[in-house]
């Protein structure tokens, strides 16, 4: 291999590097208001966030479950229009089926699981 299939060796994996830690970042993108819908959790100061069209409930039932020092994120129901959402749910599907023709940021709300008997 000569001087420039090693440059172009290192071209690449430089390239591949950067790809890596993009987190996403390159993807489609949503802006979302988190508001909490109890009083027994706490609200945060910034409420919008923006974040892969193609993270999950689940990835935001994570992400407020430790910003709230929460022994566990099956702790958490997240709500769009008053309507639970199923944690596969990408966000991009949340926006697209719930929240149809309204104005950005998706507004999706937080509280403590509600066990239905």
């Amino acid at each position: 291999m000569g001087v420039q299939g090693i440059f172009e060796k290192n071209r690449i994996s430089e390239e591949k590097q950067e790809e890596d830690n993009d987190y996403h970042r390159s993807h489609e993108q949503v802006s979302i208001c988190l508001e909490c819908n109890s009083s027994k959790l706490r609200g945060f100061k910034r409420k919008r966030i923006r974040c892969s069209a193609q993270a999950t409930v689940l990835h935001l039932k994570k992400f407020i479950a430790k910003k709230l020092n929460l022994s566990s994120f099956n702790e958490l129901d997240i709500l769009c229009n008053e309507e639970i959402l199923g944690k596969d749910h990408t966000l991009k599907f949340v926006d697209v089926t719930r929240w149809r023709f309204k104005k950005a940021p998706l507004l999706l709300h937080y509280r403590p699981k509600m066990d239905l008997l």
